[in-house]
């Protein structure tokens, strides 16, 4: 299907204030399905964790890019 197949993998660390990071746990589907007050409790509670911790989380990524090219 394809030939030439090259992969290019990038990395970086992405560091959060700790209502940033609250902010994208809530656009979670799994946070979502719980009750709204169970869902606030848990996500007060990582918001504590994490400015006890010093304010801030860092979070890894790493995204891996194919590229192909299609054979004729």
């Amino acid at each position: 299907m394809f030939a030439d197949i090259t992969v290019k993998e990038y990395n970086w660390i992405q560091s959060c204030s700790s209502e940033e990071y609250v902010s994208l746990l809530n656009t979670n589907s799994k946070h979502q399905q719980l009750s709204d007050d169970v869902r606030r409790s848990l996500l007060e509670r990582v918001k504590d964790s994490i400015d006890a911790a010093g304010g801030t989380i860092e979070k890894q990524h790493k995204v891996a890019l194919f590229l192909g090219k299609k054979k004729v």
